[in-house]
């Protein structure tokens, strides 16, 4: 069971979310670099490292961004079952 998720596949799936730049459009991945720095609470170098390296991500890291993941899922999912009941 893998419970790491790498900084370029957490980009692919929250920074069209959560900045609004999708993956084709121009600044995609400087948007990467600042938001993986923001959450991370880390160097906006560091996270260049990681964005282009990824397999220099340290393993907790990857456990964060795991667990950010399944938080901000799991948040979207009780978001939209609220909305669902709501107009019911």
């Amino acid at each position: 069971m893998k419970n790491r998720l790498d900084p370029v596949s957490f980009c692919e799936r929250w920074v069209p979310v959560k900045v609004g730049i999708k993956p084709n459009q121009r600044g995609y991945k400087t948007a990467c670099i600042q938001f993986l720095a923001k959450i991370t609470e880390s160097s906006s170098q560091t996270s260049k490292t990681w964005f282009y390296s990824p397999h220099r991500t340290p393993k907790i890291i990857e456990l964060f961004l795991y667990n950010l993941d399944k938080l901000w899922r799991l948040e979207a999912i009780l978001l939209q079952a609220t909305e669902i009941y709501l107009e019911d």
